[in-house]
């Protein structure tokens, strides 16, 4: 019986031999970028694919490897990525010019859009992505509560400075914060006590999503509601991943109303972008009509394509029965993935809501980020090993699909989970067992 090292060392192998040009093109970028990218989350040893094209729900790299995709790119390409529509708009918007430097009538209608579907948010202002959202969101609890102080959870995930998903990242916002466990009633309770009158804000996801795909539990979610509002603490609902998941996002799923509602990737039919909103009253410190207005500025916060292709993507395109309907194909796929982990007895799970779903170690859905010892090893092997066989999936073990993904691309992942499963079960159980005993027995942990 092969052990886990050796199994990653013989996909390695395979992997190099399937990708030369991409060995040659990351060479070349490591002289001019460090580490040969700009992305860190797209950094994989050896060395990453790199892309040439993509088409609909497929990839192709520059050694003409095609790939699945399941991925996503991290939850932005809900619509595939070359729906017809949005290439339309975007052809016509590009005929008429681009960088502005004026309004242009679609920042509105987009705006009335996101307001019709998230009722929390009265008035929105648009970033350019989802980092740029949470810190604005930030920044406006930090004026109108007069405090410098946020409860964060440990696993969320707010932005490239805005991250507790790392333990002491090196590079994150320096403002104070208080973080608690996900989904522990008893700690939020304690945080709250001890540092509720100094807080400005609590920022969560209604599930973790760099985190794990862990969705929060109602009672959790339900308490930090009641507190936020017994010590005047604004609640952020971080909805920049999630917002695919319902046509109102995770919040009407929960049944919980934000102060402050931040969005991302979705909005913008594929572009960049981002947006923060909360009620009229509190979004008036950004007009400026008013004396001593908050200035907020950004070259391409209202970037023409984004804004025409946004309109587009949320009213004619995702719209709520679309959206139900692949987040319960996402829904199915992850239960049949669950269901072969159990059939090759492996101590192995996915967790997630709808589309998005990630890979963890143990029997049981965890609660919680949890680091398993085990996890780094089995998802280095997962994620080589559905490469080579031409499905994309992010090295961290998540998977999201959208519009484009087919039956057959949905059955060709399953069977191909199932092969790699077959192929690994008694290196990945007896890895398994040799970090953390209890991870294979109801009851042990997982990551």
């Amino acid at each position: 019986m092969r052990d886990i090292q050796s199994a990653i060392t013989s996909v390695e192998q395979f992997y190099r031999d399937r990708t030369p040009a991409s060995a040659a093109a990351f060479n070349g970028a490591c002289m001019v970028l460090p580490g040969g990218n700009t992305r860190s989350n797209l950094h994989l040893d050896p060395y990453p694919v790199v892309l040439r094209e993509a088409r609909d729900g497929v990839l192709i790299d520059i050694d003409g490897n095609e790939y699945d995709d399941f991925n996503s790119d991290y939850t932005v390409a809900v619509l595939g990525h070359t729906h017809p529509r949005i290439a339309e708009v975007v052809g016509e918007q590009l005929a008429r010019g681009m960088s502005w430097g004026g309004r242009s009538s679609a920042e509105a209608l987009l705006a009335a859009e996101i307001i019709r579907r998230f009722p929390a948010m009265e008035q929105v202002r648009f970033v350019n992505s989802g980092t740029e959202a949470n810190v604005l969101a930030m920044m406006t609890a930090f004026d109108a509560t007069s405090r410098q102080r946020v409860l964060v959870v440990d696993g969320g995930y707010h932005g490239s400075v805005f991250s507790f998903v790392a333990h002491q990242p090196r590079i994150n916002i320096p403002v104070p914060t208080v973080t608690v466990p996900y989904n522990d009633v008893a700690a939020l309770e304690d945080a709250f006590a001890m540092h509720g009158g100094s807080l400005a804000a609590a920022f969560t996801e209604l599930m973790l999503n760099s985190g794990g795909c862990i969705p929060a539990q109602q009672d959790w979610v339900d308490r930090l509601r009641t507190l936020c509002t017994e010590h005047g603490v604004l609640l952020v609902v971080d909805e920049v991943m999630t917002a695919r998941l319902h046509q109102h996002g995770l919040q009407h799923r929960y049944g919980v109303e934000p102060d402050i509602v931040t969005l991302g990737k979705i909005l913008g039919g594929g572009f960049p972008i981002g947006a923060f909103g909360a009620s009229a009253d509190l979004m008036s410190m950004y007009d400026m009509r008013r004396v001593g207005a908050a200035a907020h500025g950004g070259s391409f916060n209202n970037e023409v394509f984004s804004m025409h292709a946004g309109v587009v993507a949320l009213t004619e395109i995702l719209t709520g029965t679309v959206l139900d309907h692949m987040n319960a194909e996402g829904d199915h796929l992850r239960r049949r993935v669950n269901e072969l982990f159990i059939r090759h007895d492996l101590p192995l799970v996915m967790t997630g809501i709808g589309s998005t779903m990630a890979l963890h170690v143990g029997v049981e859905e965890p609660q919680r980020f949890v680091t398993h010892p085990a996890a780094p090893a089995v998802r280095r092997l997962f994620h080589l090993g559905l490469l080579v066989k031409g499905i994309w999936v992010a090295s961290r073990g998540m998977i999201a699909t959208s519009l484009a993904t087919s039956h057959t691309q949905l059955d060709r992942f399953v069977d191909v989970v199932d092969e790699w499963a077959s192929e690994n079960a008694d290196a990945l159980r007896a890895h398994v067992a040799a970090s953390d005993p209890l991870a294979g027995r109801p009851g042990g942990r997982a990551s």
